[in-house]
């Protein structure tokens, strides 16, 4: 195989992955994520993440932060 069939192949490999997680969001998918709640819940999962890690957090640990 030359290395242009298998840049091809690769690229080809990277394309199909990209309209796969596409399709998730894509109005024709008749499961399609609805990206406004998706995207409340995530800010809602960051906030209480981040709230959780803020009940743990020590003044060692800033030591570890660069």
């Amino acid at each position: 195989m030359t290395q242009e069939k298998a840049d091809l192949i690769n690229r080809l490999v990277e394309v199909e992955e990209q309209i796969q997680d596409l399709w998730e969001f894509h109005p024709d998918n008749p499961n399609a994520v609805d990206v406004v709640t998706k995207f409340n819940d995530l800010q809602r999962e960051a906030h209480s993440l981040e709230s959780y890690l803020e009940t743990l957090w020590t003044p060692e640990d800033d030591e570890d932060v660069i």
